[in-house]
């Protein structure tokens, strides 16, 4: 096995040579021993090869022993929120984000939706590296393949009242990644004045326009295009997975992920007690913390990483925002999920990104 596919939070490697069916078996093998779990969920994003390693995954957990929550193809916020929804020991996600399409790799969730800490991704690597043999149990696991995504819509609907709201027309650019059919399911939920366009919304795993990285100033023009050529108030691109997404104004243009931290932060703050803690990673600049103290928030300063960034939020009770490159994303704790903090805060964002308004893009 190639331990350099043991990143520090994730794993991630070429398929087939560095991450295959056996290895993805070794990994599940090394979960299951690391947290001592019997529940676990697990999903996949779009890639080609991506069921045929979850597949190898539950087949090892559910001949050690173990019950598997299998959520298909969905988006590595779904195995966070189920992770939490149905008490699971841990979670498992196989996906390689926005990285080329030759690439796999696994992401971890812990008990109570909590990132699997740097112990245990170091018990994980050692287990599947050992030449301990794969467990088997007298009595085998079961597979649940429950209808998740209604549950997952709900919790996100609870995040915004948008009966009141003004008129609002946002653009979200799937990429052919996961993110495609949760739109189009809170697209069937929205009231009549908030309109969604969903662009390259069909999961592909050939990515026929590219990989979904908008941090690629080629892979944002087609977001661009269509705010313009729809009059949206503003857009919204995600990465594979959808665990991170990247914001553009009501001109097509690409809006740095510092100034998006600040305005979801004073969304937050606006239905918050005054004094309520915003934790963010210290790649952001002064002005998020000046953000925050505007609106009437505390901030605190995470170490860059998403783990201690959730270790943070869970230390002192807060939302959390970090902008990883120039992509944002979002964490709050237990089982809600990010897109429920951008989809709970669209009224903000349009005021803000719409440059016939006063804002950042004016």
């Amino acid at each position: 096995m190639d331990l350099s596919i043991f990143k520090a939070y994730d794993v991630r490697g070429i398929v087939p040579d560095q991450l295959n069916p056996g290895v993805a078996a070794r990994i599940a093998g090394g979960v299951m021993a690391a947290t001592g779990g019997r529940t676990f969920v697990v999903g996949h994003d779009v890639r080609l090869h991506s069921r045929g390693l979850v597949e190898a995954m539950i087949e090892a957990l559910v001949d050690a022993g173990a019950d598997v929550i299998d959520l298909g193809l969905c988006g590595t916020e779904e195995v966070y929120f189920w992770t939490g929804h149905e008490d699971a020991d841990a979670g498992l996600m196989v996906t390689a984000s926005h990285n080329p399409a030759e690439y796999n790799g696994v992401k971890f969730v812990g008990k109570a939706a909590a990132p699997l800490s740097p112990d245990g991704m170091d018990a994980v690597r050692d287990w599947a590296a050992s030449e301990a043999p794969l467990p088997t149990a007298a009595q085998p696991g079961r597979v649940r393949a429950p209808a998740h995504r209604a549950a997952y819509i709900d919790r996100l609907m609870g995040f915004a009242s948008l009966e009141a709201v003004r008129p609002l027309h946002i653009v979200l650019n799937a990429g052919n990644g996961c993110a495609g059919p949760v739109v189009e399911a809170l697209a069937e939920r929205m009231p009549p004045q908030v309109r969604l366009s969903l662009v390259h919304g069909e999961p592909d795993g050939t990515f026929p326009h590219g990989i979904p990285n908008p941090l690629l100033p080629d892979r944002r023009q087609a977001t661009t295009d269509a705010v313009r050529a729809l009059g949206a108030d503003f857009g919204v691109a995600f990465d594979g997975d959808f665990d991170r997404c990247f914001f553009f104004d009501g001109e097509g243009r690409f809006v740095e992920g510092y100034y998006i931290v600040g305005l979801l932060a004073q969304a937050v703050l606006r239905r918050s007690a005054p004094g309520t803690p915003i934790v963010y990673d210290n790649r952001m600049t002064w002005a998020t913390e000046a953000a925050i103290a505007a609106a009437g928030g505390r901030a605190v300063v995470s170490r860059t990483g998403h783990v201690f960034l959730k270790r943070a939020l869970r230390e002192h009770g807060a939302f959390g925002a970090h902008g990883p490159l120039r992509g944002i994303g979002i964490t709050v704790v237990r089982e809600t999920p990010s897109f429920a903090l951008y989809f709970g805060s669209y009224e903000t964002l349009s005021r803000r990104l719409d440059p016939k308004r006063e804002g950042i893009a004016s």
